[in-house]
């Protein structure tokens, strides 16, 4: 009941300058906690365990990735590491003279993939709607 309680607050929109209404328009989608999409509107199976993001322009509208989430599920994440670390000369003295250049010194590239870890966060399923004509 909540979810179509809030779909019932956002279908009116009044517009403040002009007191008008206008209606939330056709192909938009609401993700809702609610059993069923309500009158009007329908589920777009292929969202289930998705969420709609923006396009960009190196994205193509549709594009997926990686497998959609089950309900509850906790997926561990990881990434790819890249980066450079700098180690300074150093030297140190002994009793029987100076020694330099004791370890290597300069610019090194690291690389690597950090541990996969889950996120521990707590999730919520919502059925995504569209509205149809």
């Amino acid at each position: 009941m909540r979810g179509l309680l809030a779909l019932l607050l956002l279908l009116p929109t009044a517009l403040a300058d002009t007191g008008e209404v206008e209606e939330i328009p056709v192909g938009s989608i609401l993700y809702l906690d609610a059993a069923a999409c309500p009158e009007g509107w329908t589920e777009p199976f292929e969202l289930r365990g998705r969420i709609v993001v923006g396009v960009t322009s190196n994205n193509a509208i549709g594009d997926t990735y990686g497998d959609p989430l089950e309900a509850g599920e906790d997926r561990l994440h990881g990434h790819a590491v890249t980066g450079e670390i700098s180690v300074p000369s150093e030297s140190v003295a002994l009793a029987s003279g100076g020694s330099n250049g004791i370890g290597g010194n300069g610019t090194f590239a690291v690389t690597g993939t950090a541990e996969p870890v889950s996120t521990g966060l707590p999730t919520v399923a919502l059925r995504a709607c569209r509205r149809g004509n």
